[in-house]
């Protein structure tokens, strides 16, 4: 009796467990430079819920964030030099991965004179 109560307990737990790790997604994809061809921001930066996930580019623009919680999330991708674009509903699924693709548009930076 006592045996087939802790052999039950320990596969509740396991179960448990696994649901949890069911209970996050990620969010995948690329920056790209608007316009015409399909020009790769290396090195940009990718956020999710202000700041709370962070990471940036490889060279071919691909980035991911793992482990948001299942739900709406809002991403932003920025680089130096663009406009940042900002998604504000990305649904992430539980145990699934959503591809979102931003494409940059370019915004010279300003400077001040040289005195």
């Amino acid at each position: 009796m006592l045996r087939t109560l802790l052999v039950t307990g320990l596969l509740y737990l396991a179960g448990l467990q696994s649901l949890e790790a069911q209970a996050v997604g990620a969010v995948e994809g690329t920056v790209l430079e608007e316009g015409v061809g399909k020009v790769p921001l290396s090195g940009a930066r990718v956020t999710a819920d202000g700041g709370r996930f962070v990471t940036t580019t490889d060279a071919l623009g691909f980035f991911r964030l793992r482990d948001l919680a299942a739900g709406w999330h809002s991403v932003e991708a920025a680089a130096i030099g663009y406009r940042p674009q900002l998604r504000d509903s990305v649904l992430v699924g539980a145990g699934q991965t959503t591809a979102v693709a931003f494409r940059l548009q370019p915004e010279p930076v300003g400077l001040g004179p040289i005195e």
